[in-house]
């Protein structure tokens, strides 16, 4: 299902060796709110790259067919007729993903504020006393940073 979404943010601008410049661009559902990031590569997708300088500039944008959707861990933004294998296929080398041990995940577990595996169910947090499934694959930590603020920490793949 296709919605609009903005442009909610953008920044990061860097530079690949294959690809060339790249900015990091944030779109949010306009329906429902939800947010995710996109790494935009200016010679892949030179129309975005063009409406950021626009923006920039104190320029209006249109709005984008497309949608956020979850697929294996991850928030992507689908742009007009892209399916998720092709947006993740494009995206994965700059999505963090970190191997661990499920013994290194059990210790960093213990010191944590809740956690989520790929087992967790949707919106909800496992406590952080709690045990890791041994099924579970991936594995995400919760943390306190102070003044009632919680961050997440990137995903984990569990090594068996």
């Amino acid at each position: 299902m296709s919605s609009f979404l903005k442009v909610a943010g953008y920044g990061l601008i860097g530079d690949d060796r294959k690809k060339g410049p790249f900015r990091q661009v944030i779109f949010e559902d306009k329906e429902t709110g939800k947010s995710a990031e996109l790494l935009v590569y200016k010679q892949e997708r030179p129309s975005i790259w063009d409406d950021i300088e626009k923006l920039e500039k104190g320029c209006q944008v249109p709005p984008y067919k497309g949608s956020i959707v979850c697929y294996k861990f991850f928030d992507l933004v689908i742009l007009g007729d892209e399916t998720p294998e092709q947006v993740y296929e494009m995206q994965k080398s700059k999505l963090k993903i970190e191997r661990i041990s499920y013994d290194e995940a059990e210790k960093i577990q213990k010191n944590s504020k809740g956690f989520i595996t790929d087992l967790t169910n949707p919106g909800a947090i496992e406590i952080g006393w709690g045990t890791i499934d041994k099924k579970a694959q991936m594995i995400k930590f919760r943390h306190y940073k102070g003044m009632g603020l919680f961050s997440w920490s990137i995903w984990y793949k569990i090594e068996h």
